[in-house]
């Protein structure tokens, strides 16, 4: 059983507060493109979700001053976070 109604898993989007979102534990194997497109975020956390890389788009999250991305399998990050 899955947890929203008629049988879909809940959107993250749907509670997202602007300025913090917490996809933890979500086995996504990527960060969905959607993701890049909150510009107000200063919180994001992608922990425990299977993540090979980070696309370069994270670059456009000029306010996030908190990154988690722990327990993922990156090789590497990209450029535009350093």
């Amino acid at each position: 059983s899955t947890g929203g109604p008629l049988g879909r898993e809940p959107d993250p989007r749907s509670a997202v507060n602007p300025l913090r979102l917490e996809l933890w534990k979500l086995r996504l194997g990527a960060v969905p493109a959607w993701v890049w497109e909150q510009a107000d975020l200063e919180t994001l956390i992608l922990a425990d979700n299977e993540l090979t890389g980070i696309a370069p788009e994270i670059g456009r999250l000029k306010r996030l001053r908190t990154l988690d991305l722990g327990h993922n399998q990156l090789g590497s990050i990209p450029e535009s976070l350093g």
